[in-house]
Parts: C-alpha cells; sequence; structure tokens
C-alpha cells in the first residue's frame, strides 16, 4: 500500500526497512550480493558507498528493502 506524501513529494511504504551499512567497499559488496539473492527480499533504493570521515578504509552506504510478496516453497 502506497501513500504519497504531497508536500515533498516521498513515497512510503508498508514494511520497509532502511538500513545503514557500515564497513570496507569489499564487505559491502559481500553484504549486497546475499541481500540481492535472497528472493524474500526486494530492494528499493542502494545508495553509493560515502566515505567515513577520519578513516580511508571504511566507507557507509544505505539500503531500502521490503518484503517480497511471493510465497516461495
Amino acid at each position: 500500500m502506497l501513500r504519497w506524501l504531497s508536500q515533498i513529494g516521498a513515497v512510503w511504504r508498508r514494511d520497509m526497512l532502511k538500513v545503514r551499512l557500515m564497513g570496507t567497499k569489499r564487505d559491502m559488496k559481500w553484504f549486497r550480493k546475499n541481500l540481492e539473492r535472497d528472493r524474500r527480499i526486494h530492494i528499493i533504493r542502494i545508495s553509493e558507498p560515502y566515505a567515513i570521515k577520519g578513516s580511508d578504509r571504511f566507507y557507509r552506504m544505505y539500503i531500502e528493502v521490503e518484503r517480497e510478496n511471493k510465497k516461495y516453497a
């Protein structure tokens, strides 16, 4: 079920999660591949990796997901 918020043009979805990942680019790539393979999860949006201030090794990334409506045996 979608509900439109006319003032800012955002879409709100039911059963949606916003996830913040923090780690190395390699670790986030691994996690993203696992999410994409899981048939129970629908990925809505994935951000680009952002560098964490004070670190040249660690990044953060945001992912929006929701449950897939289909039932799998």
